[in-house]
């Protein structure tokens, strides 16, 4: 936060946490958790931006049910907010300190994603070229004493964790842990292992008006749309031309309780195959072969480099949202078979829906159009309401 001139201090209300939900420090300079509700206060820590603080809901201490009583100037304008208490921030040592922040610097959503939460994940899984596979993975720790708060019990996903709510823009304080080959082994957190990632992929913010889309004849054609046939409200189906049109193929939804869509978004003409979205509790994406029918699954839409070196695909689960870990699998296949494949699990930002908004710009070079990952997750559980367009774009560069 910025150096700010107080200019009226009426009263200061005490508040604190009510509710379980999530807050970020949206000061990009960062914002001072000092150890007593004044700006005179010591600083006790300097709360990088996208810090992740517990509660949106305040519980007022005092009598005083009047508005926010603290204007500052900041940066030429004013702000006005409340002081209030905040606990379990992670000092350096490791240790847990309690605190005040000026509130005036919280919010649901951020506007941006933080450049130091870029490559921050929860797993990351690569299998070499000899089928060898080298995993690390963030496992949650939970605190079973916190299961009797009838807070954690109504909002058991954020609070249950020893660390409340989702930090997902922050280190994960959970102890990571290797598996190769599926032999388990924690590691220490300083350790280089965990800069694997950096070895392989480079992440930037860019202006995507500096760089040009490269056309590439593995692009998805959707020129053709077949014809929906729908059978009732839910259920539909359509066919698809297979072995040069002598023979059709039957997509079908599926009823009953495990009522799984099939949607047709287009053809990749260079491979001669038809790509189908598929979603039950989550969605997945297959290909089907036009000549012989057979199928092919992927987690995301699969996008191959122009020349055909590398396939991508980028992609989330909706069903993650329900318990608030919501997280993008980016994989990435190197068709030459010198690095088998990378997949990686992101925690601080989501993809933009639709088919253009990842595109190559190089052989090695790709571009996502991206958003703060709380935007969509908050949006989602609140009756579903449209995400926010915070939309940013990453250039990701394939080492």
């Amino acid at each position: 936060m910025r150096k700010a001139i107080i200019i009226i201090s009426i009263l200061i209300s005490q508040y604190t946490f009510a509710d379980c939900y999530c807050l970020y420090v949206n000061a990009i300079n960062g914002l001072n958790l000092r150890e007593s509700p004044s700006f005179d206060s010591k600083v006790l820590k300097k709360l990088p931006f996208g810090t992740r603080i517990v509660g949106t809901k305040w519980k007022q201490h005092s009598n005083w049910k009047s508005k926010p009583v603290i204007s500052i100037i900041d940066n030429g304008k004013e702000v006005k907010g409340y002081w209030v208490r905040v606990g379990k921030q992670l000092k350096e040592n490791g240790e847990y300190i309690n605190g005040y922040v000026f509130d005036a610097y919280l919010s649901e959503h951020l506007n941006e994603i933080p450049k130091s939460s870029l490559y921050l994940y929860k797993r990351l899984m690569i299998i070499d070229s000899s089928k060898k596979i080298f995993n690390i993975e963030y496992i949650p720790e939970y605190d079973n004493s916190a299961w009797s708060n009838s807070v954690c019990q109504k909002h058991f996903s954020c609070c249950a964790p020893i660390n409340d709510c989702e930090a997902r823009y922050e280190k994960e304080p959970y102890i990571p842990y290797s598996f190769i080959n599926n032999k388990q082994d924690s590691i220490d957190t300083k350790s280089s292992k965990l800069d694997t990632l950096k070895h392989y992929i480079k992440i930037e913010k860019i202006n995507v008006n500096n760089y040009k889309r490269l056309k590439s004849k593995f692009e998805i054609d959707t020129v053709f749309q077949p014809k929906i046939i729908k059978e009732s409200y839910l259920i539909k189906h359509f066919y698809l031309k297979i072995k040069k049109g002598q023979d059709s193929i039957c997509i079908r939804d599926t009823e009953g309780e495990g009522y799984t869509s099939h949607n047709y978004i287009g053809e990749i003409k260079a491979l001669n195959k038809y790509l189908i979205k598929e979603c039950y509790e989550s969605c997945s994406v297959y290909t089907i072969d036009k000549e012989n029918g057979e199928k092919e699954y992927f987690s995301g839409i699969p996008y191959i480099s122009p020349n055909g070196t590398y396939q991508i695909s980028c992609s989330y689960n909706d069903f993650q949202m329900l318990d608030n870990s919501l997280t993008t699998t980016l994989s990435i296949v190197r068709k030459d078979r010198k690095l088998y494949s990378i997949s990686i699990d992101f925690k601080s930002w989501i993809p933009a829906k639709g088919i253009d908004n990842i595109f190559w710009v190089s052989e090695n070079e790709f571009i996502v159009k991206v958003s703060p990952v709380d935007n969509y997750v908050t949006s989602y559980l609140d009756n579903h309401k449209e995400p926010l367009k915070n939309y940013e774009y990453l250039k990701i560069k394939i080492l």
